[in-house]
Order: C-alpha cells, then sequence, then structure tokens
C-alpha cells in the first residue's frame, strides 16, 4: 500500500467516525443533527425527514405569535378602558363640583351630561369591545384584521368628539391648548401595544388627520 493509499483511507475513517452515526448509536438517534446526514441515509431522504419538523416549528412559532399578540391587545383596551373611565369620573365630578372653575372656563359653565354623552359611549364600546376580545381568546380565535383597524379609528376619534364639544362651550383656540389633543398621544403610544406597525401607522394618521380637519373647521383663518 502507498503512502498516499494509505492517507486516503486514515482520513476516509475519520470522517465517518466524526459526522455519521454508526452502529448502535444510529439506533438510538432520535434524529440527526447538524449539517451532516447519516451515511447510510440519501439526501431526499435526509430531506423529508427534516420537513414535518420545521413545519412544526413555524406553526409552533407562529401560534405564539399570535397568542402573544392577542394578549398584549388585551392589556391594551384593558389600560384604554381603565384610562377612558377614570376621565370619565374626573370630568364629571369636576362639571359638578368645580363650578366655579368651569364658569371661568366655559360659556355658562358646563353641563355635567357633556361629558357624560361624549365621553360614556365610548367607555361602553371599550367594555363591549374587551368582552368581545376575551371571547375570541376563549374560543382560541384570532382578533379580525379589518375589526382592528375599525376599532382603532373608532377609538382615536374620541379626542376629535370632545375637542368639538368643547370648542361649542368655549374658545375654539384654547381648546387646541387644553387637555384633549393630548389624548391623540395617548392612542398613538397605546397603539404600540398592537404588535402591528401598519395599525401604528393608521392610528397616527388618523389622529393627524382628524385633527388637521378640526383645525381648518374650528380656526379662523
Amino acid at each position: 500500500m502507498t503512502l498516499i493509499e494509505a492517507l486516503r483511507t486514515t482520513r476516509f475513517k475519520w470522517n465517518r467516525s466524526r459526522f455519521h452515526l454508526i452502529g448502535n448509536a444510529l439506533a438510538l438517534a432520535l434524529r440527526p443533527t447538524g449539517i451532516f446526514r447519516p451515511a447510510d441515509s440519501s439526501r431526499t431522504k435526509y430531506a423529508l425527514a427534516w420537513l414535518p419538523m420545521a413545519e412544526g416549528t413555524t406553526d409552533g412559532y407562529a401560534q405564539a405569535l399570535r397568542r402573544e399578540i392577542l394578549r398584549s391587545e388585551l392589556q391594551r383596551m384593558r389600560a384604554l378602558a381603565i384610562i377612558l373611565a377614570v376621565l370619565l369620573a374626573v370630568t364629571v365630578t369636576g362639571a359638578i363640583v368645580l363650578t366655579d372653575l368651569t364658569h371661568r372656563l366655559f360659556r355658562g359653565g358646563i353641563d355635567p351630561m357633556l361629558p357624560l354623552l361624549a365621553i360614556g359611549p365610548f367607555v361602553a364600546y371599550e367594555v363591549l369591545a374587551l368582552t368581545f376580545l376575551r371571547w375570541r381568546i376563549a374560543q382560541d380565535r384570532d382578533f379580525p384584521r379589518y375589526g382592528r383597524f375599525a376599532n382603532a379609528l373608532i377609538e382615536t376619534t374620541l379626542p376629535s368628539v370632545i375637542i368639538y364639544g368643547l370648542a361649542q362651550q368655549m374658545n375654539p383656540q384654547s381648546v387646541f391648548a387644553f387637555w384633549p389633543p393630548m389624548l391623540y398621544f395617548i392612542f398613538i403610544v397605546l397603539s404600540t401595544l398592537r404588535l402591528d406597525f401598519w395599525l401604528s401607522l393608521w392610528t397616527g394618521a388618523v389622529a393627524a388627520v382628524q385633527q388637521l380637519v378640526l383645525a381648518f373647521w374650528l380656526l379662523p383663518v
């Protein structure tokens, strides 16, 4: 045997023992690891053996991401419902208790029914949306994508309704320097919990367009 033949034989045996499972190790192995296939397995058989595993892993990641999006959406709706409920309670209480302040800020004061009629429907809507989302999660079903865009549109309309209502009670220029426009910022920040770039972009676009329309409509040119 020549030296070259001896080297070829040695390298070949080292490769087989290093990268291939043989004997009892092959029988006990659940699946091949690494980038090399078993010595007695063809390329097609090896690829087909890995296909169901790859598909199962992808489905598992997709399901985990879907559930995480639903949990994040649930947290967002819960936080928003609490914020709106607190806002409604504070405004109604202020309209009833702080009568002197409301008379200085608003022409002839402000009726306690005004915040109730302006904010109350949005609180009720948010509670219903939260209940619906919980039901969908219990059924292990997604929140419809078109429904999420419609939900963002309805929620982001609340500051616009408040701005328009207050503009009838006080100087419109003062309304835009008051607290209602800051609500747009809260909705945009909370939209990040939707874990969807396009929904956050949609929320910001709706807020910008509505405030621009109100500014052209209510403010004198």
